[in-house]
């Protein structure tokens, strides 16, 4: 069985500005890769201005379909 740890799924990934929460193995060789964003502010969507603070979460959604070695992923 192979072992992944988060450092080794970071770098495959290549996604910078994500860090990896959790890692599971499900059924049929699928990687549910739990992430969150490490990004330091954005932009209101309506009206353009800076945001700096968090107002909560917003739903999980499913990448479906990213290969990874023998795994289907699904970024969470």
């Amino acid at each position: 069985m192979m072992t992944f740890d988060n450092d080794t799924i970071q770098a495959l990934l290549n996604l910078p500005d994500l860090a990896i929460e959790r890692v599971v193995l499900g059924e049929r060789k699928t990687l549910r890769i739990y992430v969150h964003s490490t990004l330091e502010g954005t932009q209101c969507h309506r009206c353009g201005k800076p945001i700096h603070h968090a107002y909560g979460l917003g739903n999980e959604i499913e990448l479906r379909h990213l290969p990874l070695l023998e795994y289907r992923v699904l970024l969470i």
